[in-house]
């Protein structure tokens, strides 16, 4: 399982690197948009776009919708194409099986996805707080190593939970593009939770992101055994 791990790690690079340039140009795009939103913002109740917070906040979400439906995309290529139609077929006969085949993807992917987005968010914004800082052009009743790390997990745990449900929707209904409309739906039902957490308690944030590593978890086993049982049938 170890070798066939850093065999998928190694396999999907180039494929993260792709992400990895995605996010950081959605970022940094989202953060140039609404800082000039908010510089000619003149409702004084809702402060949201003249807070730093606020602005890196709404740009995590933006860059969270863009980048979970390229994500869930990604997914669909190196994984759950190969458990669907004709291609399933063709897995049953891999020497190491499906099941621990599976199990090397998907936590391979998981494992680079959370990399990737956590360290280009994180590397992004920080910059944009540092020159904020440095030039005053935007005010921050917070400080960033305050809230953005918290944000940012729990921006890339609610992606991951959207990407699993999704990838279980496309393996359950043999479909592809059911996964791509799942993670679509989901994105609107949910997406705005990391919007909504500027206004939330920084112990509240950390609550949820516990609760979402538990709930991710349990995707990633439901898909296990999913697969496993599959395995079972057909053998």
């Amino acid at each position: 399982m170890q070798s066939s791990f850093k065999y998928e790690v190694r396999k999907m690079k180039k494929v993260f690197n792709k992400l990895f340039l995605w996010i950081l140009i959605v970022q940094i795009f989202s953060l140039i948009f609404f800082t000039i939103v908010g510089k000619f913002e003149v409702n004084d109740s809702d402060d949201i776009l003249q807070n730093g917070k606020g602005i890196i906040t709404l740009s995590i979400t933006v860059t969270l919708t863009v980048v979970t439906i390229y994500a869930v995309m990604l997914i669909n290529r190196v994984l759950i194409i190969r458990y669907i139609g004709n291609f399933r077929e063709r897995t049953y006969a891999y020497p190491t099986g499906r099941d621990q085949m599976f199990r090397a993807k998907i936590y391979a992917f998981i494992y680079k996805y959370m990399i990737v987005f956590v360290i280009s968010t994180l590397l992004i914004n920080t910059a944009f707080y540092l020159f904020c800082i440095i030039t005053s052009f935007i005010n921050f009743t917070t400080p960033v190593y305050v809230f953005l790390p918290n944000i940012v997990l729990l921006s890339v745990f609610v992606s991951i939970a959207i990407i699993l449900i999704s990838g279980i929707c496309g393996i359950y209904y043999q479909s592809t593009n059911i996964c791509l409309i799942t993670s679509i739906i989901l994105i609107v039902l949910i997406g705005n939770l990391v919007a909504n957490a500027y206004n939330l308690d920084a112990l509240f944030v950390l609550i949820i992101n516990v609760g979402l590593c538990v709930i991710n978890f349990s995707l990633i086993k439901f898909l296990e055994h999913h697969i496993r049982v599959d395995d079972l049938l057909h053998k």
